[in-house]
Order: structure tokens, then C-alpha cells, then sequence
């Protein structure tokens, strides 16, 4: 079991997405959360994070008017860049 303090290899070019309790309160289970974003990243994920960023936002727009969202969704996104 890692912990905060493990460090954590990252490979180049590993995108890593964090998001906040309103996600997961939308969505109530983890294989959902995974469907959605895997849902763009099949897609997009070799275009890079700014078309990620995007479609990401898109999706949340097409949620939100589909779905009535009454959360706030945050989401974080991070791509490795080794020199």
C-alpha cells in the first residue's frame, strides 16, 4: 500500500487526472468515473492534455445540460514531460 510519503515512478508522457468528491457524488461508482474519462481518452489521449482539457469540458457541458449536474465538478490534469 503506498502512502503520501512513497515516491511514485512516472514515465514520460503519464497523465495523471485528479477530481474532486462531486465527481464521485455524480457518478457513485469508481467503474463509472473510469468509463467516463476512458470515454475521451480512448480518443484523445495521443493528441496531448490541451485536446483532453477540451473534450473533457465538452463532456461536462453535454453532462450538464443532459443531466441537470447539480455539482461542482473539479478536475486537474498533469502529463509527465521528462527532459
Amino acid at each position: 500500500k503506498k502512502t503520501v510519503h512513497d515516491e511514485i515512478q512516472l514515465e514520460n508522457h503519464v497523465m495523471i487526472f485528479l477530481y474532486n468528491s462531486s465527481v464521485i457524488d455524480h457518478f457513485e461508482k469508481g467503474e463509472m468515473i473510469e468509463e467516463w474519462f476512458g470515454k475521451v481518452l480512448r480518443h484523445f489521449a495521443e493528441d496531448g492534455l490541451d485536446a483532453i482539457n477540451v473534450m473533457l469540458t465538452n463532456e461536462l457541458t453535454f453532462l450538464a445540460k443532459k443531466q441537470h449536474i447539480k455539482h461542482s465538478f473539479k478536475i486537474i490534469g498533469i502529463q509527465v514531460k521528462n527532459k
